[in-house]
């Protein structure tokens, strides 16, 4: 609280919170021991709580590397139909950034299995095939959550400047 010279009044208050939020980071290593390319590489992340149901949902994910929507390292190229292409006695790498939702653990910690699937064309049958990645389990904590109430009091009670008699202010609630 301040008081000029022109009767004014100035509040002034600043406030800084540090809110943090974890993240999962899983990277999946693929080797392609054939002199051929392995074609349609597709990496499909999945998360699922410990009874098994699909929770996917709760995690916003972002893949980069050998994963569709994500960006091709060195030795991936994308296809453009959101597969990707390894070449023979190449090694790529997939990775997904798992981040929870506040839903993912509202008020205790909760356990999820981290897994997914890696899909690949086989260049000798031609046929699709797809391999479950083993799951991982990882515990999601609570994020941190503050509400904040203010109340400021409505009329203030100082000198009326349209008298000459100077009348005694009080202080406001805040």
């Amino acid at each position: 609280y301040t008081q000029t010279n022109n009767n004014s009044v100035t509040l002034q208050f600043e406030q800084r919170f540090l809110l943090t939020r974890q993240a999962f980071k899983g990277t999946l290593k693929v080797e392609n021991a054939q002199m051929t390319n392995l074609q349609d590489i597709y990496v499909e992340a999945k998360v699922t709580n410990m009874e098994g149901k699909n929770v996917t949902e709760l995690f916003a994910l972002e893949y980069k590397g050998l994963g569709a929507w994500g960006k091709a390292n060195d030795n991936g190229t994308n296809a453009g139909n959101g597969t990707w292409i390894l070449g023979g006695n190449e090694t790529g790498e997939a990775n997904v950034l798992y981040v929870p939702s506040k839903e993912a653990a509202p008020s205790v910690p909760t356990d999820y299995l981290f897994g997914g699937t890696l899909t690949y064309r086989d260049v000798n049958t031609g046929n699709m095939v797809t391999v479950e990645l083993m799951q991982t389990k990882l515990t999601v904590n609570p994020s941190p959550d503050i509400h904040l109430t203010y109340f400021l009091q409505r009329d203030f009670i100082s000198d009326d400047p349209l008298t000459e008699e100077v009348e005694p202010w009080q202080p406001a609630q805040f």
